[in-house]
């Protein structure tokens, strides 16, 4: 690993909420709970704090290495880095379904009329570019963007609120079926997602200055994301109603486009995917470079190397294995969703942190014995 890469605290901060604020923003999470989604993103918001602690609880153990070597670390070559293949694939995959989601949101919303695979060339042309620069540089430009994004995304909800267009009588009733089906939706799907999906962040917390304060800048930036995944979902339902919530591809993008202030104010959904797709491209990066350094961390392969083979295998995997935006969704929510965020963000970091505190249980037994 290269030890003369570094990023600050705050760096991981604005890193964490503008991963965090990719695809999560665009959908009315736990709509399945219709009403009391705003219930279930409180709850999914306190579970999400359990899963973080496991993630940094892991990187406590071991500060200055990434997953892949911590993998390697507690398991050896062999099954340590089958595991590691394992996750570089997951954080493919959920690459590749942020890169075909946000390329056709693009598509859809502001260009129509382009070719997709043109959009998706000059989209993975900008991943190639920054994480050919490294994680210092993808750093420091969420540090400079991540607060533009938060308040340009501050006040389009100001001006949803000032439309006129919410309506919290959809709220109602709330729990009529009682805690038990939003808590079931709370935990482990949506604490999985998208708090767990900062599992890829054990292949950056070593390149953080102070490992100490890790966990607390972490809190911050997931208690960020939960505040603005709460407004958005409560705005979402009570603007568009729980069926037509439901039914819409992509509800906050129809929700901004009935912002709508005098003869001023209109139309402004343009900058609204603007702001929603950065989020999406750093989730997308980060996701990919993440993959990208767990392989060649395992097969010490040249990284400049290895991030133009992935891109390339990235391009062809969306254009042959994701054909729509429909199947783009059908994979999101049926699929990955329900199973693969869940083993690769709660259930694997859960036993290696079980591994790492059964050895050092046995490390401490066997020095008293020698003592």
């Amino acid at each position: 690993m290269n030890f003369d890469m570094r990023i600050s605290n705050y760096q991981l901060f604005a890193l964490l909420v503008m991963h965090s604020l990719g695809s999560s923003t665009l959908f009315a999470r736990g709509v399945e709970v219709k009403q009391n989604a705003w219930v279930m993103e409180l709850i999914s918001l306190t579970m999400g704090f359990g899963v973080i602690w496991i993630h940094t609880e892991l990187q406590k153990s071991y500060p200055r290495k990434n997953l892949a070597e911590i993998n390697i670390t507690l398991f050896g070559k062999v099954f340590g880095g089958v595991l590691t293949v394992l996750f570089a694939g997951y954080f493919m995959w959920i690459s590749s379904l942020n890169f075909s989601e946000f390329s056709e949101l693009i598509s859809i919303t502001a260009l129509q009329t382009t070719p997709i695979l043109a959009i998706q060339c000059i989209f993975i042309l900008v991943i190639i570019y920054f994480t050919f620069k490294n994680i210092e540089v993808i750093a420091r430009t969420s540090e400079i963007l991540m607060p533009y994004v938060m308040l340009s995304l501050i006040l389009l909800y100001i001006l949803i609120a000032v439309s006129g267009k919410i309506d919290l009588k959809e709220l109602q009733p709330v729990l009529a079926n009682g805690i038990k089906p939003v808590l079931k939706k709370a935990f482990p799907e949506y604490a999985a997602f998208p708090y767990g999906e900062n599992v890829v962040f054990l292949m950056y917390y070593c390149y953080v200055n102070k490992s100490d304060d890790i966990r607390k800048y972490a809190f911050s930036a997931i208690f960020m994301l939960g505040s603005v995944l709460f407004i958005s979902t409560t705005t979402i339902v009570t603007v568009l109603g729980v069926e037509f919530t439901a039914s819409s591809t992509i509800p906050l993008v129809e929700v901004i486009r009935l912002i709508g202030i005098g003869d001023i104010i209109t139309n402004i959904d343009a900058i609204g995917v603007i702001v929603i797709f950065i989020g999406g491209f750093f989730k997308a990066m980060l996701f990919f470079y993440g993959s990208v350094l767990a392989l060649s961390t395992l097969f010490k392969i040249k990284r400049e190397v290895m991030i133009v083979v992935m891109a390339v295998f990235l391009i062809w995997f969306n254009l042959i294995k994701i054909p729509s935006f429909v199947y783009h969704r059908f994979l999101a929510t049926e699929f990955t969703d329900i199973y693969l965020h869940q083993i690769y963000t709660i259930y694997v970091p859960f036993l290696l942190l079980v591994v790492i505190k059964l050895k050092n249980l046995n490390k401490r037994k066997d020095n008293s014995i020698w003592k």
